[in-house]
């Protein structure tokens, strides 16, 4: 692993940003510090900053000399980031940096999530006030709150702080290519009770768990074949159930709604004559699911261990049974692929995370369709299943998608740019992930959008890293597209 630290990378401009963005925690739902250093960078510059009540915010940069006259371009990125560690990682993202490493032509995280979605945007962003080769017209950087929870900042966007109708959205990561078109999606929240019963005597504690997977973004990575945590210990559980009279008292698994889960686990109690049986079973599912795995998976385990303690209360058997059918039952991966783009999943669902709450169970799924018509199909699907378990349901940040238009001026223009920049053709392309462009068109009518970003791997999980020489071809890229704008 390379000693060389992030300011000495190239665009130094950049990355001198992200390494103070690095240090500045920055969960969704607290962005307060970062908007803090945005609002402080902008004041030292003599820019002026907008907020909305929301936490939305917007610095104004004035043209470069002769070009005042240009069409203002909106430069938007959002402030929070993914907050993911493996389960060894001593980290709290409430209070420590990102610890960064540079290795060969990456930059990573040591144990945690990097930021790079979208810290490498941000940062992007800012570069431009300092870069005085940049020619563009007047600009707009706009900095959402809240994007990994379901896209709520820019949800609750005041339009009026904006004035644009030229929109680059720089949370897109994979060299070479400009989006045009993304997914809409929506969360769904079940609830289910589970009726308790007084522990029974003659019994062992154990904890199940199910980790070593890759997880990963579920738009990205859902037609991938990744294994999902919750959906494997569910498989395990109801065998052991079966075979052993285990009965459960607890599941939790997965934590953010837009992530395949890594990691899941339970708890459970067995009569202690049927200990042996409960290791050889979850020996063998383990050897089973790793013979079904693709290699991303190849560090899958399934753990038993013993847990210390046995608990006052657990699940009854009836009650059990329904959490691990209603689990089994529930839809994850793709539905179905796009007609009009071949190789683009249309629609899919990621059964994200399941907690175990004081009076049963909670699960989060999330849904994502390009169709309206198939995003309510996929909702209606997952209420179907937790109405025969009989289970509370309900949706929450629905967002739209965003249709491509492969004939916009702008979209004439980036590919230009890029031209310029690498003396090919861009890849044009729609992805199936929720991008923030799909609510800001809505909310900002006639606005044009596309966008783009340096190649980032593994988002929102601990081996994400951003590849060094594409941030380069990107901030090129932005300027570049800048300068046609005014030309």
């Amino acid at each position: 692993m390379s000693q060389q630290t992030l300011t000495s990378l190239e665009p130094r401009l950049l990355w001198h940003h992200f390494d103070a963005v690095s240090k500045i925690p920055r969960p969704s739902g607290h962005e307060k510090k970062i908007s803090e250093y945005l609002i402080g960078f902008a004041t030292k510059k003599g820019l002026p900053t907008i907020s909305d009540q929301a936490g939305n915010l917007v610095i104004k940069v004035p043209a470069s000399p002769g070009k005042e006259n240009s069409p203002t371009v909106i430069v938007q990125s959002h402030m929070d980031m993914v907050c993911e560690k493996n389960t060894d990682t001593k980290h709290d993202f409430f209070k420590d940096p990102i610890k960064t490493a540079v290795e060969g032509d990456f930059v990573k995280a040591v144990g945690t999530t990097l930021g790079a979605d979208d810290g490498i945007g941000l940062s992007g962003a800012l570069a431009l006030v300092d870069d005085k080769d940049c020619i563009h017209g007047p600009l707009e950087l706009l900095f959402t709150v809240d994007e990994e929870i379901g896209l709520a900042g820019v949800n609750k966007l005041d339009p009026s702080i904006v004035s644009g109708r030229l929109l680059l959205n720089l949370d897109c990561g994979e060299d070479g290519v400009i989006t045009i078109g993304c997914s809409g999606g929506v969360t769904s929240i079940i609830s289910l009770k589970c009726q308790v019963q007084k522990t029974p005597a003659g019994v062992k504690a154990f904890e199940i768990k199910v980790g070593g997977l890759a997880g990963g973004h579920s738009g990205r990575y859902i037609h991938a074949n990744r294994h999902n945590a919750i959906k494997l210990l569910s498989v395990a559980l109801h065998r052991i159930v079966r075979e052993t009279g285990a009965l459960i008292f607890l599941i939790c698994g997965g934590d953010k709604h837009n992530a395949i889960p890594r990691e899941a686990l339970a708890r459970i109690v067995v009569p202690r004559d049927k200990a042996p049986l409960l290791k050889e079973i979850t020996s063998g599912t383990g050897d089973f699911f790793k013979s079904i795995a693709t290699t991303v998976d190849k560090d899958l385990k399934v753990e038993v261990r013993e847990f210390a303690g046995r608990p006052r209360q657990v699940w009854t058997k009836q009650s059990g049974l329904k959490v691990l059918r209603l689990l089994k039952t529930l839809p994850h991966g793709v539905a179905a692929v796009s007609r009009d783009m071949p190789g683009l999943v249309e629609t899919s669902n990621n059964l994200a995370a399941i907690k175990t709450v004081k009076n049963g169970i909670e699960i989060t799924t999330s849904s994502r369709s390009m169709v309206k018509e198939c995003m309510d199909l996929a909702i209606d699907t997952i209420e179907t299943s937790a109405d025969i378990a009989g289970a509370d349901f309900r949706n929450e940040n629905r967002y739209p998608g965003w249709k491509p238009d492969p004939c916009s001026q702008l979209l004439c223009k980036a590919k230009e740019a890029y031209k310029i920049s690498r003396g090919t053709e861009p890849v044009v392309q729609a992805v199936h992930v929720g991008l923030e462009c799909g609510i800001l068109i809505e909310k900002l009518p006639g606005t044009q959008a596309i966008a783009f970003g340096p190649t980032i791997l593994q988002a929102h999980s601990p081996t994400e890293r951003v590849q060094i020489s594409s941030v380069g071809n990107f901030y090129t890229l932005l300027r570049n597209i800048l300068k046609t704008l005014v030309s």
